[in-house]
């Protein structure tokens, strides 16, 4: 698995969608945080979508959707779908990605794990890798385009959706020591049938 880093956010003025390579491309994000979080997805034949994501910085990292609805700014994370990668200890392998919703969320609080709110962890369980190390984090993982529920949102191929991602310098997002400050940002996107490369 290749990442991408630095050197493309100064194509970019805010977001930049380019194909990284065959099959894969690569949105980079961030251009105002302490570091660049960069985000590589490809589409499978079976409706599926997978996720990469980096960034230089040890600690936990996320990504999110929310539909392009600009009446939810400067909130964007109020019933937005998340996914989060929580490491046990520095260097450890991933202990879990949370499957998140953001529901009425106050300022510097967490996402709910979808199944204590109805819903369900939708994360393909074989999907899911990360690493540590050299003073980067990343993760992958894959899920369905079209969950089927209630809290997530459905990606729909060439429409516009919200990606979000943000990191911090804990371990967990849920530890309150962790919160992401600036360190966040969020773009509109349309993610594009890689397969047909």
């Amino acid at each position: 698995m290749k990442f991408y880093v630095g050197v493309l956010a100064l194509l970019c003025a805010a977001v930049c969608v380019s194909q990284a390579e065959a099959q894969n491309m690569t949105v980079v994000l961030c251009s105002k945080c302490e570091s660049l979080i960069n985000v590589i997805y490809e589409t499978k034949p079976n409706a599926e979508i997978c996720f990469s994501a980096e960034v230089q910085n040890i600690g936990w990292l996320g990504i999110g959707f929310n539909i392009l609805d600009n009446s939810k700014l400067p909130n964007i994370m109020d019933m937005a779908d998340f996914y989060i990668a929580n490491f046990q200890e520095t260097g450890s392998q991933l202990t879990v990605i949370d499957d998140a919703w953001g529901e009425q969320i106050p300022f510097g609080g967490v996402p709910s794990l979808d199944i204590t709110v109805g819903g369900q962890d939708n994360v393909i369980p074989s999907s899911f890798k990360s690493e540590q190390a050299n003073g980067f984090t990343r993760f992958s993982f894959c899920r369905k385009l079209a969950t089927g529920d209630a809290k997530d949102h459905d990606i729909v191929l060439g429409e516009d959706i919200f990606l979000l991602a943000a990191f911090g310098s804990s371990q967990s997002f849920q530890d309150p020591n962790g919160y992401h400050g600036g360190n966040k940002d969020f773009v509109s996107v349309s993610f594009v049938n890689t397969t047909s490369f």
